[in-house]
């Protein structure tokens, strides 16, 4: 139970905390009073002083300072007290401010407490029970009601005058109140005191870079303007220049540190100001480091201080950059922006490769700045340009298989290939083959030439071939840019359509040998008139000189009109390689031959004769001319009659060969119809077209009938007509059961034709060998009798020099030895003829063959003319020389009579075992193949001589990579004839001879690739080419001889056999001496030597 003294001690602590909370009250009035009244005494005071920064910091913290004291006096320490921190009143206190505002109270209350803390235990219940009394006569009072809180209120006059006057201020003045509160504040900065004028600094950035100029501005607004104004730094003064009315400037100059500066008047100072100096990037060198693509060559190159470049496309650029100052640097390229970087030096680099031009720009920063002085420059890129090709192409009309390219290539830096492209019509989806050409890659402008021989691209009759010509640069960087040459298109003529041209050409042939046989002979009478008009004439007028310059003119258009031939000819020889027909090895040592034989007529040579009608010898300028036109005349004619017999044999040879074609073709059509798969219309169409060709081969046989009977001495072959009629009628019903579907009898009407035409081919080519070989042995008869009575005249024509030696000139056996001398002519004559009828016939009879037995007609001339003179000893003379000439001609017809039994044993061989056979097996290279290139190769050796010329002693005047091309060929062609010499080695044969002519091919290869292609080299390459043809007979007759049979022996008669033995011995003994004994009988006189015995011993066979 609460005593009535602790409800006392209760209120009294509820009257000690309101007594507290009410100072507290009356402190906040009492300190916003006074801090109000504070503020506006400090503000007036600084409105009207405009005190410096000293007095305003002090005033500044004094006002804090008494501000802090009003709030802690007031406020702050009622407010401790309020919660009982730090002393308070006691109760006794609190006791004594009761009673003073309550009366009845007065001292009770204290006494109470008095007398509660002064009790003892003695009179402890006496007390406790005063107390008691006491308190309960006490509670009724209310203590609290003490304090009085509106009591506080009469504190607002000292709050509310100032208030108003403060907001009054601010109503009427606010700058009067915050101005000087803004100073005060604001202490520490440096405020003017308003003057009638006011400067304002234009400058809003306080940086600048070293080295750089920085410009103060000002502007003065006001009524008044100062007549000076400073710029203040490090303690001196810089005036500035008013640069417009009312705007002043200063420029600081080269600044390497930061300034600390202030405007000054002389009634005014401005804060200072600090200029902050930053370090300027700076670049002050670079290098450029090129390095070229290597397919140029060019040396890599350095460049110092120069930005703007012209590089080659591809080009490799550096950059090194040297700066000061500088954390990094901008390339700018274009639209593409680099920042580079330093890695513990101010040297930055940047690297490219020049693609195309180029707009750099390079920039300097550091953490300060960016340098405004950028640096701009420009690359410009060199782009590689395209090869540039240029073809021209020359189509001969004549000259079919062949396609001359003239061109030149074109490019900045050079070249890496040029080929040339290729591909046939019949391999539409096959990629193109390619030829690689000779070129040199570092000649930015060259020639090139190049011939397409239709051979060497394997095309048959009808075949067409695309092709085109690829330049490709050295351009690495690009991938070797190619450049094409326009698409060309050759195609070769049809098989009727080269024939038609071939035998057009033979016919052109034929004729202009026949009108050149016209004009020679018109020639000739020219010759014998002017001779009869000149004839005791000692001196030559105008008109003779004029008629003799005219018979020189028409023999230059005789010449030409030879040369025509012979163009003509090796015309129809490159169209039948193109036919790609084979001829039988005699018939080509034929064409070889004949085509000697026009090479002759195109080289004879007329300048010496011009030299002649410079002189006063005109009778033998005629004399020369007319024997000339008499030797042109016989070659004429054997090369008519030649030409004639050769075209007709190819004839006979194509014909045969074109019916064994067909044999085979008819055969496979008979199998293809008894086929389950049989196509009837198909079929029919075959058999049409069999029919055409048989039709068109029938044609061609009664065509070359037409030509047999245009020879003076036609050949003894007639076509079987018998039999083509029976294969018209097979063909025919073969056609019919065709139609009408019997398959059977369809097939085998068809085998019956392709076996009759089988007989025909057979039939014929025997017929043809028949006659051929009948009249080769003709005509080697014909040969050993002419041999013969050559011999006879050559012994008859030396007693008959033996006698003139003997007698002198008045002797009467003079005219017995005249008449002799006539006599000899007379058969001379004779046996002269039948050579000249002989050489229409047999091609081995050469044109030099002729010349010499007329140069025994000459000299038999003029003896017997020496001889009506009775001058013996120019008489001996001359039958010395036709001795010698008959012992030259009897050389020559037994080499022809050599050649003809090749020919003849050849012929024989074919008829038995076809073509010849090059020994060996496998791989290894045929005699045959051999010789076929190193024809191919002498074409197109031809061709370049003829197109480029041959330069006197330097021989081909050609700048054409086509010769490195033709001595590689040779080479390949040599290395072929050497292995088949090694294979000829090895099979114990002698390749001596084949060893020769490849040291010839190395002469020429060397010839081929110094460009000293003379004729002479030409000359070689014939012979090397006849050579070639010779060894593939002798290589047949080895063959032969291999598969040779032994015989039945033949009956002879024996005679006198000890006699012949003895005669054989002694002969052979001869001729052994003689032949052994090189040093006692020239080669000449032992050939004769083998004739004179071969004829002692024919005599001998024949007399026993």
């Amino acid at each position: 139970m609460i005593t009535a003294f602790e409800i006392l001690i209760s209120k009294l602590n509820k009257f000690i905390r309101k007594y507290y909370l009410n100072l507290i009250i009356k402190g906040v009035l009492l300190s916003f009073g006074l801090v109000i009244m504070l503020f506006l005494l400090v503000s007036v005071f600084e409105y009207f002083s405009w005190s410096d920064i000293i007095t305003r910091t002090v005033i500044f913290y004094l006002f804090v300072l008494s501000v802090l004291l009003i709030l802690v006096y007031y406020i702050i320490l009622p407010a401790l007290k309020l919660i009982k921190l730090g002393k308070i009143i006691s109760q006794e206190e609190a006791a004594l401010i009761i009673g003073e505002h309550f009366p009845e109270v007065n001292d009770k209350l204290l006494n109470t407490l008095q007398l509660h803390n002064h009790s003892s235990v003695s009179n402890m219940e006496l007390l406790l029970a005063s107390i008691e009394q006491k308190s309960a006569s006490l509670n009724p009072v209310p203590f609290k009601n003490a304090v009085k809180y509106k009591k506080n209120l009469r504190y607002l006059k000292l709050i509310v005058p100032p208030a108003l006057l403060l907001l009054l201020i601010l109503v009427i003045s606010p700058g009067f109140v915050f101005e000087p509160a803004d100073r005060i504040i604001n202490h520490n900065t440096y405020f003017s005191k308003p003057l009638p004028y006011k400067i304002e600094l234009l400058n809003k950035d306080f940086t600048c870079a070293q080295h750089e100029n920085y410009s103060v501005k000002i502007v003065v607004h006001g009524n008044e303007v100062p007549s000076k104004i400073w710029t203040t730094e490090g303690g001196f003064r810089y005036r500035m220049i008013e640069v417009k009315p009312g705007e002043f400037e200063y420029t600081f100059n080269d600044l390497v540190s930061d300034k600390y500066f202030s405007i000054v008047t002389d009634d005014f100072a401005s804060d200072k100001y600090h200029l902050r100096i930053y370090p300027q990037p700076v670049i002050f060198n670079f290098d450029v480091f090129i390095r070229y693509p290597k397919y140029l060559l060019l040396q890599n190159e350095k460049i110092e201080n120069t930005g703007d470049l012209i590089v080659p496309e591809g080009s490799s650029i550096t950059w090194a950059i040297f700066t000061r100052d500088t954390e990094s640097v901008y390339f700018i390229a274009d639209d593409s922006l680099f920042t580079l970087s330093a890695s513990g030096t101010n040297v930055f680099k940047h690297s490219l490769v020049a693609m195309h031009d180029l707009n750099y720009t390079l920039v300097a920063n550091n953490q300060f700045m960016q340098s405004t002085d950028s640096m701009q420059f420009n690359v410009q890129v060199i782009a590689d340009e395209y090869p540039f090709i240029n073809v021209n192409e020359f189509k001969d009309e004549l000259n079919y298989g062949v396609v001359n390219f003239s061109g030149s290539v074109v490019d900045d830096h050079g070249f890496t290939t040029l080929y040339f492209y290729y591909r046939k019509d019949s391999v539409h989806e096959k990629e193109w083959n390619k030829i690689a050409l000779d070129i040199q890659q570092s000649v930015t402008r060259q020639h090139f030439d190049y011939m397409m021989i239709a051979n060497n691209f394997d095309l048959m009759p009808g075949d067409g071939l695309s092709y085109y010509f690829e330049i490709r640069d050295n351009d690495a960087v690009n991938g070797f840019k190619r450049t094409k040459s326009e698409l060309y298109y050759f195609k070769l003529p049809d098989a009727l359509e080269l024939e038609k041209k071939i035998e057009n050409s033979s016919n052109e042939i034929k004729s202009k040998l026949k009108e050149s046989l016209d004009q020679v002979d018109e020639l000739t009478r020219q010759i014998e008139e002017t001779k009869l008009n000149l004839f005791g004439k000692k001196e030559l007028s105008w008109m003779d000189k004029q008629l003799l310059e005219d018979l020189l003119k028409k023999e230059e258009g005789v010449k030409k009109q030879l040369e025509e031939l012979k163009k003509l000819n090796d015309d129809i020889n490159e169209l039948e390689d193109l036919l790609k027909k084979k001829l039988s090895p005699e018939l080509l040592e034929k064409l070889k031959q004949l085509e000697d034989l026009f090479n002759e007529l195109v080289n004879k040579d007329l300048e010496k004769l011009k030299e002649n009608l410079e002189k006063d010898k005109i009778n033998d300028f005629l004399e020369k001319m007319k024997e000339q036109n008499e030797e042109l005349k016989n070659d004429l004619e054997q090369n008519l009659e030649l030409y004639k017999q050769l075209e007709y044999e190819k004839l006979i040879q194509e014909s045969i060969d074109e019916l064994n074609k067909l044999s085979e073709e008819q055969k496979n059509l008979s199998d293809q119809t008894v086929n389950k798969k049989f196509d009837k219309e198909k079929s029919l169409e075959n058999q049409d077209e069999v029919e055409k060709k048989f039709s068109d081969l029938m044609d061609k046989l009664d065509k070359a009938s037409e030509l047999n009977k245009e020879l003076e001495e036609p050949y003894n072959v007639k076509t079987d007509t018998a039999m083509a009629s029976e294969i018209d009628e097979q063909i025919d019903d073969a056609q019919k059961n065709i139609q009408k579907g019997r398959k059977n009898k369809a097939s085998d009407s068809q085998e019956n034709a392709g076996n009759k035409m089988k007989e025909m081919a057979d039939g014929l080519s025997l017929m043809m060998q028949g006659a051929m070989e009948a009249r080769m042995g003709e005509d080697i008869e014909q040969v050993k009798n002419m041999l013969d009575n050559l011999l006879d005249i050559s012994f008859a024509q030396e007693l008959l020099i033996k006698d003139l030696q003997k007698i002198t000139i008045n002797d009467p056996k003079n005219d017995y030895i005249r008449e002799q001398q006539k006599g000899l002519k007379d058969d001379f004559e004779i046996l002269h003829d039948s050579l000249i009828a002989l050489s229409k016939r047999q091609v081995t009879i050469q044109p030099f063959i002729v010349k010499e037995s007329d140069k025994i007609n000459k000299h038999i001339d003029r003896a017997l003319s020496q001889l009506q003179d009775r001058n013996n000893g120019k008489a001996s003379a001359d039958q010395q020389y036709s001795m010698t000439s008959m012992n030259n001609l009897s050389l020559m017809l037994s080499e022809s009579l050599e050649q003809m039994k090749q020919s003849m044993q050849m012929s024989s061989n074919q008829k038995g075992s076809g073509k010849c056979k090059s020994p060996g097996k496998g791989n290894s290279p045929s005699m045959s193949e051999i010789m076929n290139q190193q024809k191919g190769l002498n074409k197109g050796l031809k061709g370049k001589t003829k197109k480029n010329g041959l330069d006197g002693k330097n021989g081909l005047n050609s700048r054409s990579e086509e010769l490195a091309r033709m001595a590689a060929a040779q080479g390949a062609i040599r290395k072929m004839l050497q292995e088949f010499i090694e294979q000829l080695k090895g099979e114990g044969a002698d390749g001596g001879a084949l060893q020769k002519l490849a040291e010839d091919m190395k002469k020429s290869e060397d010839d081929i690739v110094n460009r000293r292609v003379s004729q002479e080299t030409l000359e070689r390459q014939k012979n090397i080419e006849t050579r070639l043809l010779r060894s593939q007979k002798a290589l047949h007759e080895r063959e032969k001889e291999k598969k040779r049979e032994s015989k039945e022996g033949i009956n002879r008669k024996t005679g006198n056999l000890n006699s012949k033995i003895e005669y054989k011995t002694t002969t052979d003994i001869k001729e052994e001496i003689l032949i052994t004994d090189p040093l006692e009988v020239s080669p000449y006189y032992r050939n004769l030597l083998k004739e004179y015995l071969y004829k002692l011993e024919r005599k001998n066979e024949d007399g026993k």
